[in-house]
């Protein structure tokens, strides 16, 4: 009970919403975000592209090791309800030379 009690809900609702609108993603090559990152506020479902959301994020990581080629990439968030399919997120990767939205390419 005491975990459950030290809960903050409504920072956790909003990170639940957050997550559950911003299921696309953009891949960038390289780097090309410069700090200082400022954190978005969670109060919003607007994406970010400093942020991306954890299930689009553990997407990319996946499909990044089954491609089986070298390269750096970020990944941000986009508005989708939807994620990335696994063949969507590898055209994405590969792609990745120019900025790439999983809703450009539906």
């Amino acid at each position: 009970k005491a975990y459950y009690d030290s809960i903050n809900h409504r920072l956790a609702h909003e990170a639940m919403c957050y997550d559950r609108f911003t299921l696309g993603a953009v891949v960038l090559p390289g780097n090309p975000l410069q700090p200082p990152l400022i954190e978005p506020s969670t109060a919003s479902v607007t994406p970010y592209h400093t942020d991306v959301n954890r299930i689009a994020a553990a997407g990319a990581l996946v499909a990044a090791v089954r491609r089986r080629k070298g390269g750096e990439f970020t990944v941000s968030a986009d508005a989708s309800t939807v994620p990335p399919d696994p063949a969507t997120w590898i055209r994405m990767l590969d792609g990745a030379t120019n900025a790439v939205s999983v809703n450009a390419l539906a």
